[in-house]
This record gives structure tokens, sequence and C-alpha cells, in this order.
């Protein structure tokens, strides 16, 4: 029997996230409503006024034991985002799940690119530009300046809106220019909300996999033995021969092998070096 169907849980949110979270989730039975008392920018914004005050699952984790104290045997669920990778800009989703009645804490991940655009503009011509790049949706936020400064207008959509507040920042400026970037708070940004219901659909396929020692959800791959030899020639390479399930909640893991017994020669450091 299931530990999840019929119980509450509680979102922590203020940027619209419940829906992309609790429909992937629906199928547990969870009762799953949203938590929007709580100033989430104080653990962190991405306009960089509030730095994170720790790390992305630790800020997750956080936002979820909050939700979890809004009520006895409550679950908490809580979601932060991050981008990274340099030249191609990756997004990285997290969903974490903290149930103080079992003593679990489970994390829902998801990474995908992301198109992440921001610039100093100068001209109506470079603006609407920047404009016809834009996603669908995408809400932008503008600063006079630089990326530093401290007035900032947020959610901006309208094309009108948006041409009216440029003239007006530009001609506030001392240099002329005004910064521009992508809205990258989830109810501005497209792009994140479906990536946060790819990491809640991660998530519950966690939950729903239970440990064969203990019986408790969150039994899933931790490591992966490489090795699986070449095809040619029988040299070890450095693709999966096998991945290591283990559970969070007792010591109990095991080795599952992939089921390619080969791999090809162009894996193969000898035969491809």
């Amino acid at each position: 029997m299931s530990i999840w169907g019929g119980r509450s849980a509680v979102l922590l949110t203020r940027h619209g996230k419940l829906p992309a979270i609790a429909r992937p989730l629906e199928p547990l039975g969870l009762a799953l409503t949203c938590d929007s008392s709580f100033d989430t920018d104080r653990l962190g914004t991405f306009t960089r006024e509030t730095e994170r005050f720790a790390g992305q699952k630790e800020t997750a984790l956080e936002k979820a034991r909050i939700a979890a104290a809004q009520g006895e045997n409550r679950i908490g669920l809580g979601s932060e985002g991050a981008f990274g990778g340099g030249l191609f800009c990756i997004n990285l989703e997290v969903v974490c799940l903290f149930d103080p009645e079992h003593g679990l804490t489970l994390f829902g991940e998801h990474s995908a690119p992301f198109g992440l655009e921001q610039a100093s503009i100068r001209s109506v011509e470079d603006l609407q530009m920047f404009l016809d790049r834009c996603p669908a949706g995408q809400g932008l936020v503008m600063r006079p300046e630089h990326a530093g400064h401290p007035e900032i207008y947020k959610g901006l959509r309208d094309h009108q809106e948006i041409h009216t507040l440029f003239r007006a920042l530009r001609n506030a400026s001392p240099s002329g220019q005004v910064f521009i970037e992508y809205d990258l708070r989830a109810h501005e940004s497209p792009g994140r909300m479906a990536n946060i219901a790819l990491a809640a659909e991660n998530l519950r396929n966690k939950m729903e996999s239970l440990c064969p020692g203990c019986s408790l959800p969150g039994f899933w791959i931790t490591d992966i033995e490489r090795g699986l030899p070449c095809s040619a020639c029988d040299t070890p390479t450095d693709r999966p021969r096998s991945f290591v399930w283990s559970c969070h909640a007792c010591d109990h893991s095991e080795s599952r092998p992939v089921e390619a017994v080969t791999t090809e020669p162009d894996f193969c450091p000898t035969c491809n070096p």
C-alpha cells in the first residue's frame, strides 16, 4: 500500500508553480495545495537583489521544510531553478519533497538547454530585435545603465509598454543605455515551467520506486559502473556496464547490468583512440 494516498502536501511558492507540479503527482493520490504566504524571494532572486542563501538543493529543501511546518504530518514541497553550462546555457530544475512522518527527503531533477538572453541596448532597433527573438510568453526585466542598477522593472510582456519604458529609462540613463534580460521567475518563463513539470515527473518516479530492503520510496540510481567491452577487441570502454541502485533510508544497494553485452568500436579507446 502506498504511503502517499490521501495525504496532504503543501507547495511553497509565489510564482504559480502549483499546476506544473500537481499534475505529475496527481496519480499518487496526494491532496496538493499551495502556500504563498512566505516570501520565497528572501531565499534568493534571479535578478540578483538577494543572493541565494545556500545551494540549489539546500534552498529547495528549505522551502519544503517551511511548507511541511504548516500542519501536522504534512508533506512539504519546494522548487528551485538554476542556470549554468557556460557557452550553452543549461536550466536545471529541482523539486524537493520533505516528509517528516517517514523521515524522507527526495529530489526530482530535470535539466535541458535553455535560450537565455541579456543585453545592454541603446536604440529602439536593437530593442525590437531583442523582442523578436524572445519566446512567446517570456517576461522581461529592464534596468537603466547596467545589470546591477537598483531600479528594476519586472514582468514586462506588452511590447508597447516595453518600448515606452525603454525610452524613459534611456533618457534617464547617463550612458544612454538600458539593460534588458529574461525574467526567470517561473510564472514569467514558460520554458522554466515546462522543465519544472518534468522535474516533478522525475520526483514521482522516485516516489513510486520502493526499496527491496525496507520498502520505503526513493530507491534510485546513485552510481554508474563503467567498462562495457568493445564488440571488436573486448577492451573495456567508458560506456556503462551497470547502474548502482541505492536506498537513502537503509544500507541496501544493488548493481543492475545494462541490457547490452558489448558496445560499438566507436567508443573504444583501442579501436578509436
